[in-house]
């Protein structure tokens, strides 16, 4: 028996006033059977789920704005600009690589096509991403913009190996080879630049 009702039915209240007894019961039954299953209720609303108890964790909040701060979490922070170049250069990079060893066994070493292919395709590649990007086109977005335009094509074309080879086509006297190198990586170059712009300007 509750401690209360022990007290009431010990004490003359009953004898005197009943309908105070009775009304007493009554308050403390219905507090009884309904506080618990409310105070339990309110415990599952007010608990948080695993996922908010874990960000709540101090540790964890602090780590979070660490790597935030870094620039690892926004896409647009430094640190993430710096791998979309990184991860575009290096592929950018062993394209050119490839390309200049599968010319130069298909073609020879006499005239330098790897290094002519790679130019002429990012000058082509350029204008057509710059065009894109400058209408607003959503797969030319900031980041894919890092990734292809600054590292990709950054290190698939090469200004310093077209200018080491033509200086070598001159200094063994291949004269020919030097202006139809020089010739066709700048004006051909230039104009490829063009024709991708006008193929981004295509709908």
């Amino acid at each position: 028996m509750h401690p209360h009702l022990q007290k009431l039915l010990k004490s003359k209240i009953i004898i005197y006033r009943p309908e105070y007894l009775a009304s007493l019961i009554k308050e403390r039954f219905q507090f009884l059977g309904s506080d618990p299953v409310g105070r339990k209720l309110r415990k599952r609303k007010s608990s948080p789920s695993p996922k908010v108890r874990h960000v709540q964790n101090r540790e964890y909040v602090q780590k979070w704005n660490f790597w935030r701060k870094l620039g690892f979490i926004r896409t647009d922070g430094w640190m993430m600009k710096i791998f979309f170049v990184m991860v575009g250069g290096s592929l950018g990079a062993l394209s050119r690589y490839g390309v200049s060893l599968l010319a130069a066994k298909l073609f020879g070493s006499r005239f330098p096509f790897g290094t002519l292919i790679v130019n002429l395709s990012g000058c082509f590649l350029i204008g057509l991403s710059f065009t894109l990007a400058d209408r607003g086109v959503s797969i030319m977005n900031p980041s894919l913009r890092l990734f292809f335009m600054t590292g990709f094509l950054g290190a698939l074309t090469t200004f310093s190996t077209f200018a080491l080879e033509t200086v070598n086509s001159m200094r063994a006297e291949t004269y020919l080879v030097t202006a139809a190198n020089f010739l066709s990586n700048n004006l051909i170059g230039t104009a490829l630049v063009f024709l991708g712009m006008w193929v981004g300007r295509l709908r």
